[in-house]
């Protein structure tokens, strides 16, 4: 089971025969009188049968042997209160000291909830500022915030009852509440992580319409729901009775929780992959320049940080089930969970905000801000005025505040694709192959740094466009074609 404090109360057990029967009779005395019977009792088995004497102090103190034969004993026949005090006494009698790590691991917290809030205000205020429309990966992310708070705040609640400390630095009844919020942030760890993910993904399924992609999207989703659910039942049920998980003077068994962490963690790592994947993929075929496109595989591969803060994670998570100190050796597991839930955060953020970043200081990205190409500063300049004998180009301000693309067919579909970020128009009036044609096309970007061409149909030779259908006023919405 999750961190077994009593464990380490064992060890430290040890040595309260010892310290009594090695430092005189007066010692000997208060130790007994400060030992619960079921401690002494325990001791008296099992000092032996680890090889100590029973006056030698060093070895009860440090053997570990010892430890594991009392933690079995003590289990079978001491209520965790018990075992508390076995711990206090045999750390005064070993000195062992008890020095508090609470506040690294508050602090850690804290600055972590408050990047992804930063991060994820970011994302609502772009998005409310380009489409006016809050989508179904935002609730999911915002959910999710909402849950890692809460997690934040069992975390918070545990540095009050021993997180950061020794076993034997605990007061009454802390175990059990150590214990009852370490369950609540794992279970909980599991729903912000998938949410986040989720957010992602579908993230990607709004903004690529490539058929290849999406396929991939869906089974990535799909993925990481099937296996959310079976964690987190497993996560919820891992005792049974489930407050067995914090209350251990109850009867009850657990599965191998350390198992089901590295199941999870494991899983993660996959799905983190699996994420990052999606996007870069799409790099090689972007109709872009290449520091552009190094821009943006940067911006999805910041991803990459959420599977070494995964692996990190892994890592520390060696001690679940067999720690001889919980509260003390717990701390790299909850400050690496923060750290993993907070950078998933910023990746699940970061496409929104970069758009957000390039209106609020238009000047320090314009120079990865070239959409419209140009082989002196406009790829389809040259071309034009060779195709288009007599057409009158001029550029006008942009009329269209956000546009959205179908992939296929004759009107929206779910191969939608949302242009957040529209930037240079111009129109053509003039004759195109002995017909008269008027043209305006707006060169615009999506949320993955792609730029399309959208217009009001006719002319081939401006971004390969086709007739679009009229502009939703409700919405502000035109819809395009492009091939």
């Amino acid at each position: 089971m999750y961190a077994w404090p009593w464990l380490f109360r064992c060890f430290t057990a040890l040595s309260v025969i010892t310290a009594g029967l090695a430092q005189g009779t007066e010692e000997f005395n208060l130790t007994v009188a400060d030992l619960p019977p079921c401690g002494l009792s325990c001791f008296v088995h099992t000092i032996p049968a680890a090889g100590c004497g029973l006056t030698d102090l060093v070895c009860q103190c440090e053997s570990r042997q010892l430890t594991e034969l009392t933690i079995e004993c003590m289990l079978q026949n001491c209520t965790m209160a018990d075992t508390l005090q076995v711990s206090k006494v045999s750390a005064s009698l070993c000195h062992l000291p008890n020095p508090s790590r609470a506040h690294e691991v508050t602090t850690v917290v804290l600055v972590m909830i408050a990047i992804s809030v930063t991060f994820i205000a970011g994302r609502i205020v772009s998005k409310i500022k380009t489409s006016r429309k809050v989508e179904a990966d935002d609730y999911c992310l915002v959910g999710a915030l909402i849950l890692a708070s809460g997690s934040g705040t069992a975390t918070m609640l545990m540095s009050k009852v021993g997180l950061g400390k020794h076993v034997w630095g605990l007061g009454p009844g802390d175990l059990k509440q150590f214990l009852m919020y370490f369950w609540v942030t794992e279970v909980n760890y599991v729903v912000v992580l998938s949410l986040v993910k989720c957010s992602l993904v579908l993230l990607y399924l709004r903004i690529f319409p490539t058929q290849k992609i999406r396929l991939a999207a869906w089974f990535t989703l799909g993925f990481i729901i099937i296996t959310s659910i079976v964690l987190f039942f497993h996560t919820v049920f891992s005792c049974k009775p489930v407050s067995y998980f914090w209350d251990r003077d109850l009867h009850g068994t657990c599965l191998n929780i350390a198992g089901l962490a590295y199941a999870h963690a494991a899983i993660a790592v996959v799905t983190d992959f699996m994420i990052i994947s999606i996007p870069l993929s799409m790099l090689p075929g972007l109709n872009m320049k290449l520091r552009k496109k190094i821009a943006v595989g940067l911006m999805f591969a910041v991803g990459s940080f959420g599977c070494v803060t995964s692996i990190l994670r892994l890592q520390t998570i060696v001690v679940l089930g067999v720690s001889l100190d919980p509260t003390w050796e717990y701390i790299p597991i909850i400050n690496w969970t923060a750290a993993e839930l907070g950078v998933c955060f910023i990746c699940a953020c970061l496409p929104a905000v970069r758009i957000l970043c390039q209106n609020l200081f238009p000047n320090l990205f314009s120079h990865w801000n070239n959409t419209f190409p140009s082989k002196s500063g406009n790829g389809y300049s040259n071309s034009s005025s060779r195709r288009h004998q007599g057409a009158g180009w001029k550029e006008f301000g942009s009329t269209v505040k956000n546009s959205r693309l179908s992939g296929r067919g004759d009107s929206p579909d779910t191969d939608e694709v949302k242009l957040t970020e529209l930037s240079k128009c111009r129109s053509n009036t003039g004759t195109f192959s002995g017909n008269e044609v008027g043209v305006q096309a707006c060169w615009a970007s999506n949320e993955a740094g792609q730029t399309h061409v959208v217009g009001d149909g006719g002319d081939d030779e401006i971004g390969r466009m086709t007739p679009v259908l009229p502009p939703d006023e409700e919405r502000g919405y035109g819809y395009a074609h492009v091939r």
